[in-house]
């Protein structure tokens, strides 16, 4: 298969799940909102602006390919960051949140498909569970890692730990230029929408999904 998309995806996983700011973002957000119920809105702004953008950002992955809108992604998410960090309103926090929701939708899709294509490239791609498991292993790795570190240093400064929070972005965006561009392109990468549409007929026809 191709070895290099798998290994620089796992990484990219990697460093994309190192989520310093994850377990103190509500209370960095409350406080520069002034309540929580603001701070709290900060990621419901977040989730619906990613799930409004699920149908754009698929067809854009399908229309510029899967390396450019990870490369996108990983923009998005450096900027959505940065917002966060030079935060002094309620309406920064907003602007981050939409950002960080359209960053989200671009992931959301491309990157499984990014990694189906690779492996239908060599054919291999009734493996995609297996190598999946890797590539989501490592987010779930970051993720512990991340909310340990971030913990340690928001006993320091809130907001220096979304500084720091740039850092492994950073890096995903130069692992994305490592990325090539799979010749076999499925004919749509997965949203939401497209889930859902395929859920809701499996529970309709199969009498097990059923029960």
């Amino acid at each position: 298969m191709n070895i290099k998309n798998f290994e620089v995806m796992r990484w990219h996983s990697f460093f994309d799940g190192f989520i310093l700011h994850a377990p103190i973002a509500v209370i960095y957000f409350a406080k520069v909102s002034g309540s929580f119920a603001l701070g709290m809105s900060v990621f419901s702004i977040g989730m619906v602006s990613s799930a409004l953008l699920e149908i754009p950002t698929g067809i854009f992955s399908d229309k510029i390919g899967r390396k450019k809108t990870i490369l996108l992604g990983s923009i998005s998410s450096v900027v959505f960051i940065f917002i966060y960090a030079m935060a002094t309103s309620y309406q920064m926090l907003l602007m981050g949140a939409v950002i960080a929701g359209f960053s989200r939708s671009l992931f959301s899709g491309n990157n499984e498909a990014l990694l189906h294509d690779s492996l239908k490239e060599n054919g291999i791609e009734k493996e995609f569970s297996h190598y999946y498991g890797k590539v989501s292993a490592m987010e779930q790795s970051a993720l512990g890692i991340a909310a340990v570190i971030g913990g340690i240093i928001a006993s320091w400064s809130l907001r220096s730990v979304f500084w720091f929070s740039l850092i492994p972005q950073i890096i995903c965006v130069f692992l994305s230029f490592q990325l090539t561009e799979p010749k076999v392109h499925s004919k749509e990468s997965g949203n939401i929408y497209l889930h859902l549409k395929e859920a809701l007929k499996g529970f309709a026809t199969n009498k097990k999904l059923r029960l």
